[in-house]
């Protein structure tokens, strides 16, 4: 397989751009999660996703760093 050239990669980026909008306001809701690495792991998506709010409620325990 060869890789893709500049021209493809940025005609792929404008296609996506056009389909989707620029900016969404994204909020995660963790309820009751019982592993703490499991809570560590959501902030680290929540912050690649670009979120706006990652709310916690129940018995969530804090993550561990």
């Amino acid at each position: 397989m060869q890789p893709l050239r500049k021209v493809e990669v940025k005609r792929l980026f404008e296609a996506a751009a056009s389909r989707y909008p620029a900016r969404v306001d994204l909020v995660f809701l963790l309820q009751s999660l019982e592993d703490p690495l499991n809570v560590g792991s959501m902030f680290r998506i929540a912050d690649a996703c670009g979120a706006r709010e990652l709310i916690i409620t129940g018995r969530t325990p804090c993550p561990p760093h």
